[in-house]
């Protein structure tokens, strides 16, 4: 995040640290060096501080604020390691929050959640839903041949998601119920089930995925599974 006084500013590290020899009061936002976070119903999240810490609480920024901000990091986080060629790790992307609608999220260059309401909870709030609409960008920054497939980029959103939380179940909570909105651990195939929904379509190749790090857990203890897992639909996206 980024901190500001007296004219001076500075950016946090990792853990939240920082270094400023100015004193004062200290102001910050949800922005930092990779995420940035806008709030699209009332103001930014803003905080003040002058001793030398702060806690970000619902006081100073919606949940959704800081929910994007800490969810959106934690799955840059995961991949930048594995493919620091992709630019998605490393360029710099907006969240916009508390958009007007519900039950729903969107890529455009932005990542774009909806507030609460018709029986779903707040989208920027949910893990799932932030790993799977960061998926798609990843998945379009990624690719080096072929086209950019709607069907496969649900399927590649949902996979971002479960490889983060090892879960089958994607957004649980999504809806008040407690209810998620797909599962990926299913025996759909092509072109049989085909159905020209996107995102059920997108279930046989995130259902591929799931059962491919089954197998490789026959073989691999669990942690070198996954990271073989990760790294071969991370290297399957570039060639579309």
């Amino acid at each position: 995040q980024r901190v500001t006084v007296a004219g001076a500013s500075t950016t946090t590290d990792w853990s939240g640290n920082f270094t400023l020899e100015e004193s004062g009061s200290f102001t910050v936002g949800l922005s930092g060096s990779y995420i940035t976070v806008r709030n699209r119903q009332t103001s930014n999240g803003a905080g003040s501080f002058s001793g030398s810490s702060f806690q970000w609480t619902s006081s100073s920024a919606t949940q959704a604020e800081i929910d994007s901000y800490v969810f959106l990091h934690q799955v840059r986080d995961f991949w930048e390691p594995l493919t620091p060629e992709v630019s998605m790790v490393d360029d710099a992307l907006t969240s916009n929050v508390n958009v007007s609608g519900s039950c729903n999220a969107y890529y455009d260059g932005d990542v774009n959640f909806y507030r609460a309401g018709s029986g779903c909870n707040n989208t920027g709030s949910i893990a799932d839903v932030n790993y799977h609409e960061w998926g798609h960008g990843f998945h379009y920054w990624s690719l080096e041949a072929g086209t950019f497939d709607g069907s496969i980029s649900e399927g590649i959103g949902d996979v971002t998601s479960a490889l983060l939380t090892g879960d089958p179940v994607i957004a649980p909570y999504f809806s008040t119920s407690g209810s998620g909105i797909r599962e990926i651990d299913t025996n759909l195939r092509y072109p049989d089930d085909i159905t020209g929904e996107v995102h059920a379509d997108g279930l046989i190749f995130a259902g591929a995925i799931w059962d491919l790090w089954a197998e490789l857990e026959t073989v691999y203890d669990p942690e070198t599974a996954w990271l073989l897992t990760a790294q071969l639909f991370a290297d399957a996206i570039q060639a579309a």
